[in-house]
């Protein structure tokens, strides 16, 4: 019974940890390319 169980838990975990890491990356991403629009807006100013 645990056997069978473990690795439907561990592929969850998995898939989990895949999505997390994508949003993290995409908002790492976003914040990064806004950070670089503020800086053209500075350098135009």
């Amino acid at each position: 019974m645990h056997l069978s169980r473990k690795p439907l838990s561990l592929n969850g975990t998995i898939a989990s940890t895949r999505s997390k890491a994508h949003f993290v990356h995409s908002e790492w991403m976003r914040r990064l390319s806004n950070q670089l629009l503020d800086d053209m807006d500075l350098t135009v100013q």
